[in-house]
């Protein structure tokens, strides 16, 4: 015995050794892992918008610059802002500069005093050294009275990685204490309290440890980091409340510490690593999107997730042993808070009525449909400096230069020509395409192509000559030529992406290529349909199969699904009416709705929080299964199950959400997207869905809801993933005596 027990300690001193280190090794490298980090990504590389755009700043630097800055000097100095702009050509990471105040002989680039400079930088430039580029400029400018702001796709995305960044650290501020003080509480002891924020802590470094590696070999998002951090964390917490919560009931049976970690293992240890791979499943639908930017987001969850299972399955169990007694001990203040279910306090109550039933499942249904109505009418966009805080330096910039060169707005489609036509073919061109609606006007190197409205008869064009700032622009060294045709209508609205494909078709015939935001857009929006069946269907049916072996009804999954997608269309319809329409901006910090949201968001968000969803109900459903297997009637393992589970379900829902809300005091946009949004639907499928809406569902189908096809019981005996029956089972030697169990806390 006593060799045994010496090989497990040192058993768990290794394993304890191994996880410090790693988690040390995580935090050494965060710093590097961040630089490598990067922005975009959400357009696959093999799009035309994409083709489009590399060809333009390979071959037209002024078409696609990485910085646009915009220089006011004082009392028009126009020395002193070539001057800053010297000082910025010097810089080592600046191949080009192209202004209004040096090399063009035309004033076409100014508004008043302030003129144009297009920055063009050595490919692989990270956007924050494009940032230090700015700064720098800034800085001169002051020391010469040039006032310089600028904008650009690079320093947008600059700005955005640095406020993700801080994000980062603001958030983990706010939530550890947060989550701290709540597991106190619950738990009624601070030795208990410490296990979760010791397993999140290590947890999370070994992500990013992993996630340092993947920066190494393939391009990851800078919102990965962000991501990585609050699920593991929130997971880490809410799995060590499951394993303490079960620990602390097999210690109330009687059984000594180690006997109460083994059952601890054998129940909410097997249902955690279920539960984590559910979520893992979601993440990874993730993988069939185009653009490395879900992609990445999709193994950074992967990562992070099978990290949580084995640090908390592992660690936690093995800490619970070492502390024993202090672990157990509860402050007398906390026990009206406590989550472990008392297994002597198990009482069937009458059922409901089915009138009371049905008026419930009625009534809840029908508000979450009417939460969810708005996301019928949901527009929307790729990243968008409106994201920015309006504070934020990239986007003042960025409306600077909307408001005094509206010519340069963003709403345009930029054709690139892989081999240039003759000019003859390229007026014709520009023709064809100043006749497409909704477009404004076609720039190329022969000048201005515009459409005059016919009161009888086709529409006809003109073109107005070109300008020295045309030749300079539109036309390389080389004789190469692009256009920009500028569209009338919203970058995201139907009119622009019907634009889009009509342009498409006029160039395709000559070879070009059309890029920009709204043509990215397009592409974006069109990978996604494309790849959403695949997605959604994979995530249904497995999740579906797991729920079948858990719990062997073939009803129970379909119920599952369809709450989990009501929940999640619920907490959908709610982002569009907060962050597309306006509502409640104040109470979230404040942000800019334009109406429309980061066609990302939704993606991302249904995967992670439908993974979420069903890793509570495994818990649920798991209990319910075990009493219903113990003989229990339905109605009696329904009412142990949710009794048994009420609050530590609850306490999880908590505290994920307060980790999850966290991101939502971010200053950006697309993070208080996923903070708020994954932290509602958590909170809406614990509290609602699953507590209230999914035993209503269950009374309503009354035994039918356990059957099984009499074919599929094989499959079920062979690949079952339920742990026993009950609590009764693992102690004592009257297990078998066929008493039913008593409740515990859910596995």
């Amino acid at each position: 015995m006593l060799t045994s027990t010496t090989q497990r300690s040192r058993k768990r001193l290794v394993t304890t050794a191994v996880v410090l280190l790693l988690a040390v090794a995580g935090v050494l490298l965060l710093p590097s892992t961040i630089a490598r980090l990067g922005s975009g990504g959400m357009t696959a590389d093999s799009a035309e918008s994409v083709r489009a755009e590399r060809l333009l700043k390979d071959r037209f630097p002024a078409a696609g610059p990485d910085v646009v800055l915009l220089l006011t000097p004082a009392g028009g100095d126009s020395a002193a802002a070539r001057r800053v702009l010297d000082a910025v050509a010097k810089r080592p990471e600046v191949t080009q500069v192209h202004s209004s105040f040096t090399d063009l002989p035309v004033d076409e680039l100014r508004s008043g005093d302030t003129g144009l400079a297009f920055v063009t930088a050595r490919p692989g430039t990270s956007p924050a050294d494009l940032l230090t580029i700015v700064d720098d400029a800034r800085d001169t400018g002051h020391a010469r009275n040039v006032t310089v702001t600028a904008s650009g796709n690079g320093v947008i995305d600059g700005s955005i990685d640095a406020i993700a960044e801080a994000s980062l650290v603001r958030a983990e501020l706010i939530a550890a204490p947060l989550v701290g003080l709540i597991l106190v509480v619950v738990f009624g002891s601070l030795w208990a309290a410490l296990m979760p924020l010791v397993a999140g802590g290590a947890a999370v470094a070994i992500a990013m440890l992993g996630l340092s590696v993947l920066a190494r070999v393939t391009e990851v998002s800078t919102f990965a980091l962000n991501l990585a951090t609050a699920i593991g964390f929130g997971l880490a917490v809410d799995y060590s409340l499951f394993i303490i919560a079960r620990w602390r009931e097999g210690r109330m049976l009687g059984m000594s510490a180690e006997e109460a970690r083994a059952l601890t293992i054998r129940t909410s240890g097997r249902t955690i690593v279920f539960s984590g791979v559910t979520v893992v499943i979601a993440m990874a639908a993730l993988l069939v999107f185009p653009g490395y930017f879900l992609k990445s987001l999709a193994y950074s969850g992967i990562l992070t997730v099978t990290t949580v299972m084995v640090v908390t399955v592992l660690i936690v169990p093995w800490m619970l042993v070492a502390l024993d007694q202090r672990a157990v001990r509860r402050y007398a203040w906390s026990r009206w808070a406590a989550v472990e279910h008392d297994p002597s306090a198990v009482v069937v109550q009458r059922p409901p009525s089915r009138a009371r039933v049905w008026t419930s499942a009625v009534l809840i249904t029908g508000a979450l449909l009417a939460v969810a109505a708005p996301f019928l009418s949901a527009d929307f966009v790729l990243r968008d400096y409106r994201e920015l805080p309006s504070g934020d330096l990239a986007r003042a910039g960025t409306e600077q230069l909307a408001g005094e060169f509206p010519e340069l707005s963003r709403n345009a489609v930029n054709i690139a020509f892989p081999d240039t036509p003759d000019p003859a073919t390229l007026g014709a061109v520009a023709d064809r395409l100043a006749r497409v609606d909704d477009v404004r006007a076609v720039h190329w190197a022969g000048g201005t192509t515009t459409t005059a409205p016919a009161s009888r008869g086709p529409a006809t064009t003109a073109t107005a000559p070109p300008s020295p700032f045309d030749a300079m622009v539109f036309t390389a060294p080389d004789g190469a030529s692009w256009m920009r045709v500028d569209l009338s209508v919203d970058p995201e609205s139907p009119g622009a992406a019907a634009a889009v494909r009509a342009i498409r078709e006029v160039v395709s015939e000559h070879g070009g290529l059309a890029g920009g935001q709204t043509a990215a857009l397009v592409d974006s929006t069109e990978g996604i349909k494309k790849n959403l069946p695949y997605a959604l269907a994979a995530i249904v049916v497995v999740t579906a199969v797991l729920l079948f072996l858990l719990t062997g009804s073939v009803v129970l999954p379909l119920i599952g699904v369809a709450l989990s997608v009501l929940s999640l269309g619920a907490t959908f319809g709610s982002l569009v009416f907060i962050f597309s329409e306006g509502h409640f901006a104040g109470l979230l910090g404040g942000f800019t709705a334009f109406g429309a949201i980061n066609v990302t968001a939704p993606i991302l968000l249904f995967c992670i929080a439908y993974g979420l969803s069903m890793d509570y109900q495994m818990f649920i459903l798991s209990r319910i299964a075990e009493e219903r297997s113990a003989g229990r009637s339905s109605e009696e393992a329904i009412q142990v199950g949710i009794s048994a589970t009420r609050r530590v379900i609850g306490a999880a829902a908590v505290l994920i959400a307060v980790v999850l809300a966290a991101m939502a005091t971010s200053g950006l946009t697309y993070l208080k997207i996923l903070g708020f949004g994954l932290a509602a639907a958590v909170l809406v499928d614990a509290f609602v869905v699953r507590l209230y809406l999914l035993p209503a569902a269950m009374r309503i189908f009354g035994d039918a809801v356990w059957y099984r096809p009499s074919w599929l019981d094989p499959v079920y005996q062979r690949f079952r993933l339920s742990h026993g029956a009950g609590p009764a089972a693992e102690c004592g030697p009257e297990a078998g005596d066929g008493r039913k169990p008593i409740a515990a806390v859910a596995d």
